[in-house]
C-alpha cells in the first residue's frame, strides 16, 4: 500500500517518523507524522499497512473516533481480516478513504458515519487505488448536495473530474499493470499527473509480508531519495538499492 501524503505547506521540513514498540506485545509500529499529530499513516511490524486521503464530501460526525487515532487503532491489529473488523465497527469522526493491506489482504474503503464501503476500480480487480472524491460510498454531506445543486453538477460529473484518479485509470488499465516498487516509484516521481505536487509532504510505499519494510521519501518523490525503514532485529535504516 501507498501513497502521497499532501498537506500545506508550512508543516513541510518537519518530516517525521515515530518508531512505537510494545516490548511486552512485541508489536512495532512505523508512523509517519506531522509533528504535534500522533498518527498520519502507518505499518506495523506484523504486515498491517495503512494509507489514506480526505473525502470531504462524504458525511461528518461530531461524536466519532478522530482519524489519527482510527490509525493508530487499525496498527494495533496483527491481520488484515482485524483491522478491517475494526474499520467496519467504528464511527469515525471525518470522512476518510482508508486503504488498507496486510499479508493476508488488501482493500480501500470509503468510511463515513456509520458506512464502510468498499471500491474497486473495476470488476475482478486485484488491486485498488483512490484519490479524493467519493467512488463508492453515498452517505454525502448535505452541504455538499446543496452545493452540487446549486451549480448544476451531478455525482458523476464530480466523481469523473479528478485528473489524478483518471492517470491511474489510464496507467493502470487491468489486473496486468505493473505494481511493483520501481513501478510505483516511476508513477509517484511523475509531476504532470499531479499525485506528485508542490504539497506532496512525503511519498511513503510499504512492503507488507513476513518482512515488512517503509520506503519514504520525505518530500516530492523525484527529488527527495527514498529512505528505507525495517523494524527491530533488522538493520534499522538504508539507502536503498541501485
Amino acid at each position: 500500500v501507498s501513497q502521497t501524503l499532501d498537506i500545506p505547506r508550512f508543516y513541510h521540513g518537519y518530516q517525521t517518523v515515530l518508531r512505537i514498540r510494545d516490548r511486552e506485545a512485541g508489536a512495532e509500529s512505523l508512523v509517519l507524522t506531522i509533528p504535534g499529530v500522533v498518527a498520519t499513516n502507518g505499518l506495523n511490524n506484523r504486515g498491517v499497512g495503512l494509507c489514506l486521503n480526505a473525502v470531504t464530501q462524504l458525511a461528518y460526525t461530531t461524536d466519532g473516533l478522530p482519524v489519527a487515532f482510527v490509525i493508530r487503532g487499525v496498527l494495533g491489529k496483527s491481520s488484515f481480516k482485524e483491522a478491517a473488523e475494526f474499520l467496519r465497527a467504528i464511527e469515525p469522526a471525518a470522512p476518510q478513504n482508508y486503504l488498507l493491506g496486510g499479508p493476508d489482504g488488501v482493500a480501500s474503503f470509503e468510511v463515513a458515519g456509520d458506512r464502510a464501503v468498499p471500491f474497486v476500480p473495476f470488476e475482478g480487480a486485484a488491486f485498488t487505488y483512490h484519490t479524493n472524491h467519493p467512488m463508492a460510498n453515498g452517505n454525502f454531506n448535505p452541504r455538499f448536495l446543496e452545493r452540487m445543486k446549486a451549480s448544476s453538477r451531478s455525482l458523476d460529473q464530480m466523481r469523473n473530474a479528478c485528473p489524478r484518479f483518471n492517470f491511474l485509470k489510464r496507467t493502470l488499465t487491468g489486473n496486468a499493470a505493473p505494481l511493483g516498487l520501481e513501478d510505483l516509484k516511476a508513477i509517484y516521481r511523475d509531476r504532470a499527473s499531479g499525485i506528485n505536487n508542490g504539497g506532496t509532504y512525503a511519498c511513503t510505499i510499504m512492503l507488507l509480508g513476513d518482512a515488512p519494510e517503509l520506503h519514504i521519501a520525505p518530500g516530492r518523490p523525484d527529488a527527495e531519495p527514498f529512505q528505507v525503514l525495517t523494524f527491530s532485529g533488522r538493520q534499522g535504516v538504508r539507502s536503498p538499492r541501485a
